[in-house]
């Protein structure tokens, strides 16, 4: 008498439960993708042959997990297909991954948890992206260069209800009964220091103005007489007119500190096409040398309101280095204390014709094979790679609730297919026992 129990079944029960347990345990593993397991039936029950089931393996899913906010602006969810490019300095290999959970090491190279890093593309010397060759990210962490202002615009309302008509060749930057609104701005040099720009705004006569300036406190349009003793007179940089619907119709602009041979300020007499209300404002910059902007009043308008004022400059001071962040289509910008960034590299995806053929590797990473075919290297959203989402992680795309279902499921194969083993032995127990 013989008993015929193929120990496949237990085999597989054991491995079903392994990969499971694997899922199970890396459920918490940020970009983790888990497996499913397959097995067979390996012959009929009425073949001569091996009874039993035939282990298939393990099929290797990539469900999208949630894509949860972080505080860590280099942290990077995928948004569709697409893996990670990591080149692993250990051995010299390169791994692809969903983790995004990266930071940036003392040299400033964005690098995993485990000091891998991650690959794109570079930028030129224009600071545009260079497309086409790969390299390991590196963030420069150096402050970054200050801008001198070129271009100043002030968007201006005057009041015009102010009835205070003041007389001509009477202002005084320290006596407010002088003029009727100022307004205060800044401005940089060269070296990004930075200086304040004053407006003075002086109602003359009805819709007329005259517009005073000075830089630091020293005025931008002014004579000094001959003497003695010589004194300084200041004169209005432009005057603007107004016609009755409260739109700027003309303007004079006075050339700063300078004269014609008969000692009168040049006066620009030309009626000003809108887009040529600008004052040419010199002033001496931290190393020195004079500095200029252009200060432009294209958008002053006189209406019966408060006065109101705004101005927006193109220069800014020297930048301490504070973040990195990523666009979707995977830019990275270095963000910095000027309020300024500048684009310091892009993040690139892989994508495989084949991906459910990868094999896991080391580090929540996955590494190619014959099977899966070659990465193809795409620029995020293009080539039928995913989005990337800054400041965000993609959860590991494992259904806990199914995988608890799964083991309770595998966990009863295994005592079943167990306990025939037990009555197997309890038999041949018992034929023993008879026999003897």
């Amino acid at each position: 008498m013989a008993f015929k129990i193929d120990p496949s079944v237990l085999n597989s029960a054991s491995l079903r439960l392994a990969v499971i347990g694997n899922n199970i345990s890396n459920s918490g593993v940020t970009g983790f993708k888990g497996s499913d397991f397959s097995d067979v039936l390996a012959s009929s029950s009425g073949s001569t042959s091996a009874n039993g089931v035939r282990v298939a393996g393990s099929r290797q899913l990539f469900t999208q997990g949630t894509v949860q906010s972080s505080g860590n602006g280099l942290d990077m969810a995928i948004n569709g297909k697409g893996f990670y490019r990591l080149f692993r300095p250990s051995d010299g290999s390169f791994g692809y991954t969903r983790d995004g959970s990266f930071n940036l090491d003392k040299d400033g190279k964005i690098t995993n948890p485990t000091g891998d890093i991650l690959t794109g593309y570079g930028v030129d010397a224009s600071n545009k992206v260079s497309v086409g060759t790969l390299k390991e990210l590196q963030i420069d962490t150096r402050n970054s260069a200050p801008k001198a202002t070129e271009f100043a615009r002030m968007n201006l309302l005057l009041d015009s209800r102010y009835d205070s008509i003041l007389p001509a060749q009477v202002f005084n930057p320290q006596n407010a009964d002088t003029y009727t609104s100022t307004t205060i701005s800044t401005v940089y040099d060269k070296q990004g220091s930075s200086a304040t720009l004053q407006s003075y705004f002086v109602k003359r006569d009805v819709g007329k103005w005259d517009v005073y300036t000075t830089v630091d406190g020293e005025p931008t349009s002014s004579t000094v007489s001959a003497g003695p003793p010589p004194t300084t007179t200041l004169h209005p940089s432009a005057t603007m007119q107004f016609g009755q619907d409260g739109k700027l119709r003309s303007y004079n602009k006075y050339f700063a500190n300078t004269s014609n041979s008969s000692g009168n300020i040049v006066v620009n007499n030309t009626p000003g096409a809108q887009t040529q209300v600008s004052l040419d404002i010199q002033y001496p910059d931290s190393a020195a040398f004079l500095a200029e902007f252009k200060l432009d009043f294209t958008k002053t308008q006189q209406y019966a309101s408060d006065f109101l004022s705004s101005t927006q400059q193109d220069g800014f001071p020297t930048g301490q280095f504070q973040s990195v962040s990523v666009d979707k289509d995977g830019t990275l910008y270095a963000n910095y204390s000027s309020g300024q960034s500048s684009i310091v590299g892009q993040v690139v995806l892989a994508t495989f014709p084949s991906e459910t053929n990868l094999v896991q590797d080391r580090n929540n990473q996955f590494v190619e094979t014959s099977a899966s075919g070659a990465p193809i290297i795409n620029q995020p959203g293009k080539g039928g790679a995913g989005q990337v989402l800054g400041s965000s992680i993609e959860t590991a795309g494992v259904d806990l609730t199914s995988e608890m279902i799964k083991l309770i499921s595998a966990q009863r194969t295994y005592q079943a297919n167990s306990e025939v083993v037990k009555r197997q032995d309890q038999i041949m127990q018992t034929v023993i026992g008879i026999s003897q």
